[in-house]
């Protein structure tokens, strides 16, 4: 884990934006959040007080013709500060080398023409190449500091050739008003790729803050915002966790007035998740297995999610039905733990039934489900 306080490991927890008064600094702090996005020494100034972390944006990715005298001034200006967390490479840098200049959407590579393709690999070349000049700069004046690149749904293999020159990867994805091509289980699919392309990478995941009516005028002005849900936001969070994410940020709440109901929403699943920080970084029970009983139903798309983390005394149960639609889910290999006892962090749907095989329990599609024993580690 990244962060650490008084020496012991966080589950990154993280907003793109700072608070904007004391009022929500004190409530961010309370619900969790430990980064924020800081951009100058008095925004780490701030977020030391509250007792979080700061990561900054630097421009990492260096022009053959850029000696890196501007990202050395920048890196030793702010590399004493004990809020400054992660150095952060230009966002989305390989998604925006791969789309076409006139042309907001990107495409597949093979689908362009072959002088397009030519222009494409060579800018994606720029990022691989232009990034290692400057992460080996950044590395000579702050050793040990991490290093962070975000991408969006990014050319696998460019990012790949990245890895050497990063410590963290992190994927964007904002999925609500679900699409039939970027479901909201496209979360976990998304993390499953950046963990093959960058293994032994911490693998964050960059989640829905906003509505996307609110990122244009002309949409505001027609249409009503939708955000994701409570349970939306809930599932979005605990399955990229479920599939090895070692972080979660927000982005875009920026771009919402206050109050903001979708910032409360974020704030409730943070704090949810923060009191789990000791299971998070916990060890994983192997003899637990939850599957989709698909003897009423037939197969199921991703089926049930599941972690078992132990830390103490304590136990966290956590399921996740990864598709959109209702299924029983039956957990075995728990005949060491009284599950009857586990109290639940989030209102289940339905109560856990003892059966021969173990436990079954039904959820609706999309629902997660927070059990932790009475003797648990909180944060």
């Amino acid at each position: 884990m990244v962060l650490r306080r008084n020496g012991n490991p966080l589950f990154t927890l993280g907003m793109y934006e700072r608070p904007r008064n004391d009022d929500e600094w004190a409530a961010w702090s309370k619900a969790g959040v430990n980064l924020v996005c800081c951009s100058a020494r008095e925004h780490l100034d701030a977020a030391h007080r509250w007792g979080m972390f700061g990561w900054v944006p630097v421009p990492m990715i260096l022009a053959p013709e850029d000696d890196g005298a501007q990202l050395a001034e920048r890196i030793r200006a702010l590399a004493d500060h004990p809020a400054l967390a992660v150095w952060e490479a230009p966002d989305e840098a390989i998604w925006h080398a791969h789309r076409q200049p006139t042309n907001w959407a990107t495409k597949r590579l093979w689908s362009l023409p072959p002088e397009d393709q030519k222009s494409v690999q060579e800018r994606l070349d720029a990022v691989v190449h232009g990034l290692a000049r400057g992460s080996a700069l950044v590395r000579s004046i702050d050793p040990g500091r991490p290093l962070w690149l975000n991408e969006s749904g990014a050319n696998q293999l460019t990012l790949a050739r990245c890895v050497s020159s990063l410590d963290i990867v992190s994927v964007d994805a904002y999925p609500v008003p679900p699409r039939i091509e970027k479901p909201v289980h496209h979360i976990g699919l998304d993390i499953d790729r950046f963990r093959a392309a960058a293994p032994n990478k911490e693998v964050w995941m960059v989640e829905q803050a906003f509505s996307w009516n609110n990122l244009y005028p002309e949409r505001k002005k027609a249409e009503a915002p939708i955000y994701p849900t409570l349970e939306e936001s809930r599932f979005m969070a605990w399955q990229a966790i479920l599939h090895g994410a070692t972080g979660l940020l927000w982005w875009g709440s920026s771009y919402e007035d206050r109050p903001a109901q979708i910032v409360d929403t974020v704030m409730q699943v943070v704090s949810e998740i923060s009191q789990l920080n000791a299971f998070l970084i916990g060890g994983e029970v192997f003899s637990v297995r939850v599957v989709a009983d698909t003897r009423a139903y037939p197969a199921t798309a991703l089926g049930i999610g599941h972690i078992c983390r132990r830390a103490g005394d304590g136990t966290l149960l956590v399921l996740a039905n990864e598709d959109p639609f209702d299924q029983e889910a039956i957990i075995t290999g728990v005949d060491w733990l009284d599950v009857s006892k586990m109290r639940p962090v989030c209102e289940p749907s339905a109560p856990l039934t003892r059966i021969d095989e173990g436990w079954i329990t039904p959820m609706r599609g999309y629902e997660v489900r927070l059990y932790v024993s009475e003797q648990s580690a909180g944060h």
